[in-house]
């Protein structure tokens, strides 16, 4: 999906079915993965990453289509880091590996 702020795209959100991504994997049925990227460097570092993927995912997961989110930001992303855990997300028990697990659950 796009995502559109004051009717210009700025970024891109791909939600999806994590555990039919990668059956045998970690996701439970139930549970999205998603990643959110704002394109337009103007736009970054305001908050909106942040509030869109806040209301997207809190749709998701009131509305009954997911019960949990999961998102795999680098973990030398600190800025996506800081904007997942801004919208409800917290880390998830990992490896240490570069990938940082983090969910949101309903």
């Amino acid at each position: 999906m796009l995502v559109a702020w004051q009717g210009r795209q700025i970024g891109y959100l791909q939600a999806y079915d994590a555990a039919a991504a990668a059956p045998g994997g970690d996701a439970e049925p139930g549970s999205f993965g998603i990643d959110l990227f704002i394109g337009e460097p103007s736009y970054v570092g305001k908050g909106l990453g942040t509030a869109f993927l806040g209301a997207y995912t809190d749709r998701l997961l009131k509305g009954g289509r997911a019960s949990r989110i999961l998102a795999r930001p680098a973990r030398t992303n600190h800025r996506a880091v800081r904007c997942l855990e801004g919208a409800g997300f917290h880390p998830l028990d990992d490896d240490g590996g570069p990938l940082l697990a983090m969910a949101k659950d309903r």
